[in-house]
């Protein structure tokens, strides 16, 4: 077990420190040069917000570390489990990777095949070998990993359409609650780092604007399809509409690139067809995707949270049943209350008071993009397709979250992984950007794009 950072009741072998010793020292050199040239190719302020979000990040990582959660107990002990089998059985180890069981001492665990809990063990066997299992590293390290895609993306958009810069800044670098809960011992933190690092690819693959050599196209290529496979293992119902909107801008692209699909009524159309043809797949592919299976499971997660939820503030859908009718008749509220409740007064406890000034905020971001289309001034440099592909994603997970987790603290953590793409949406229009300038986010003219 670790403690601070200190690894108790497990003896580390000489041989396994000085493991831990070079691979740090070898990544510590690495990002010490990608670091300083990341810094050096971006404006002033776009280097000032990427310094202080490292450093926010930090500060809640050793918070993390010294206050674990019972989730951080759980991912710590069996995660470090897994490491021990790394070291003393590589073959029992791989079994392990491979497959839904851990046999190893006295452990003997099994989950159900798409669990992303033991997914994210699995990976916390190969960060531990940083880490040796210490509770602030290995928070630090999952957080300088989200971090690391996060800034992907904010650089990306800045190169493409820089005017999308400051938004993005704030949505993926900046907003407190997603710092917190993705600079913690949680999957959030790779669930984030892997979907932005992958939209950042995506973009750059769409609206590159240059040929590559064909190194670098299948590099790309590799790294896409990798970030989607540990995205979808982190969390499916998280990955899956983000890829659909992916596949559906793709798509439009491709039309586009032909001379077709031009208006904005056939981008709606594509992507609607092919989340519609989706909806048809899925189902046949795995049964993980039926109505049923998906009306009963969304009732077995809502129960879970709301016996959890006694006592404390939360939501309730009295008339919620485990079919698709029902399902669709709560879809509007669900949207509502995951991205509204806690408001404010609605509990005095400082976790409920934060929730609900995080609500207030977004409720007035939320009345800005409305504010500036009732007077023409809603147009940002992002590409319709490229919205519209976001805001599916955002609007299928909140229905998701809203039905399933009525518990408020459980609803702030799962949604940091969604908020930042929806903000990044919100800060596009003409008022956003000039408050963010306001604030000293944008000032300074961006850098040529890098090739």
């Amino acid at each position: 077990m670790v403690n601070g950072g200190m690894v108790e009741g497990t003896l580390v072998t000489p041989a396994q420190l000085g493991l831990a010793v070079v691979l740090n020292l070898a990544l510590w050199l690495f990002l010490r040069r990608w670091l300083a040239r990341q810094l050096a190719e971006v404006p002033r302020w776009l280097s000032r917000v990427a310094l202080l979000s490292l450093g926010l990040r930090l500060l809640f990582a050793i918070f993390s570390g010294f206050f674990p959660s019972p989730d951080v107990i759980g991912f710590e002990s069996h995660g470090w489990v897994i490491t021990r089998q790394l070291w003393a059985e590589p073959g029992g180890w791989l079994q392990t990777l491979a497959g839904n069981e851990l046999h190893f001492e006295d452990w003997h665990v099994v989950f159900y095949g798409m669990s992303n809990t033991f997914f994210f063990h699995k990976l916390l066997s190969l960060v531990n070998l940083f880490t040796l299992n210490g509770k602030i590293y290995t928070a630090a390290f999952l957080s300088f990993f989200c971090f690391v895609g996060s800034w992907q993306l904010v650089r990306t958009l800045l190169h493409r359409w820089p005017g999308a810069a400051a938004g993005a800044a704030v949505a993926f670098l900046l907003w407190p609650p997603m710092l917190f809960w993705t600079s913690t011992y949680t999957k959030e933190s790779v669930l984030l780092g892997t979907g932005a690092w992958l939209l950042a690819l995506v973009v750059e693959g769409f609206y590159g604007g240059v040929e590559e050599r064909r190194g670098q196209a299948w590099a790309r290529a590799l790294a896409i399809l990798l970030l989607a496979f540990l995205h979808f293992k982190m969390r499916y119902f998280f990955a899956a509409p983000l890829l659909v909107g992916l596949l559906g801008l793709g798509l439009v692209r491709v039309f586009q690139r032909m001379g077709l699909a031009r208006q904005r009524w056939s981008q709606v159309l594509i992507m609607l067809g092919l989340l519609g043809l989706g909806a048809f797949i899925a189902p046949q592919l795995s049964v993980a995707f039926r109505s049923n299976k998906f009306t009963s499971q969304m009732i077995k997660v809502y129960t879970h949270h709301l016996e959890m939820s006694r006592g404390r503030p939360h939501f309730e859908y009295p008339n919620l049943k485990p079919t698709e009718e029902s399902a669709v008749l709560h879809m509007p509220l669900a949207v509502v209350n995951a991205l509204a409740r806690p408001v404010l007064g609605e509990s005095r406890g400082l976790q409920y008071v934060a929730g609900g000034l995080e609500n207030a905020a977004l409720l007035f971001m939320l009345a800005l993009p409305l504010l500036a289309a009732i007077r023409r001034k809603a147009a940002g440099p992002l590409p319709f397709a490229f919205v519209l592909a976001l805001l599916v994603f955002c609007v299928v997970v909140a229905v998701l979250m809203g039905l399933t987790v009525p518990n408020f603290g459980a609803l702030s953590r799962y949604r940091s992984a969604m908020l930042p793409y929806l903000l990044l949406l919100l800060l596009q229009n003409e008022y956003a950007v000039a408050l963010l300038r306001r604030l000293g986010l944008g000032e300074d003219q961006a850098l040529p794009e890098q090739h």
